[in-house]
């Protein structure tokens, strides 16, 4: 089981409740937004990008980054992950030097290839994605930022299938 503390630290426990491993700040760039497992390897949303955990080997594995292990236009920030055990989504960002958001991403692996979708784009709500829930056979991604909303990813065709807004 994992366990992220607040904003700085990460603990891998057995089920029995005793401590496998602990990290903080100095490790990664906290805070985790999402923790889940993917084709063998626990993965992290982290400010980095994606860290991958090995619990067969209990190794960290190289991280991924925009151009390095994820699409070139990911977001240097990683929001949200997702997966259904084929599909994986990745949801990320970029901010600037002054901490203002400059532009979100949704990158969909669908087991062999890359497909990054720059959100403000392609009829989506422009933003940073900060959920996501399949149902009825979208995969529906919340997206922060102006006036936000909800894109809806139809996997199996690589295209959105709409979106909506409320703007007050």
């Amino acid at each position: 089981m994992w366990v992220a503390w607040g904003e700085n630290s990460l603990q891998y426990m057995a089920a029995d409740g005793t401590m496998l491993g602990e990290w903080d700040d100095d490790d990664f760039n906290f805070p985790i937004r999402e923790i889940l497992e993917y084709d063998g390897e626990v993965l992290f949303a982290t400010e980095d990008g994606v860290a991958r955990y090995n619990e067969t080997s209990n190794q960290w594995l190289s991280l991924w980054e925009e151009g390095n292990g994820l699409p070139n236009n990911a977001g240097t920030q990683i929001y949200e992950l997702w997966t259904d055990g084929t599909n994986l989504v990745v949801g990320g960002g970029d901010v600037s030097g002054f901490g203002q958001f400059q532009g979100g991403s949704v990158s969909h692996w669908d087991g062999n290839v890359w497909t990054q979708y720059s959100l403000g784009s392609s009829g989506t709500p422009g933003g940073y994605p900060l959920s996501m829930a399949e149902c009825g056979g979208l995969l529906h991604i919340g997206i922060y930022a102006n006036n936000g909303g909800v894109a809806r990813l139809d996997m199996a065709n690589d295209t959105f299938a709409g979106s909506f807004t409320r703007t007050v």
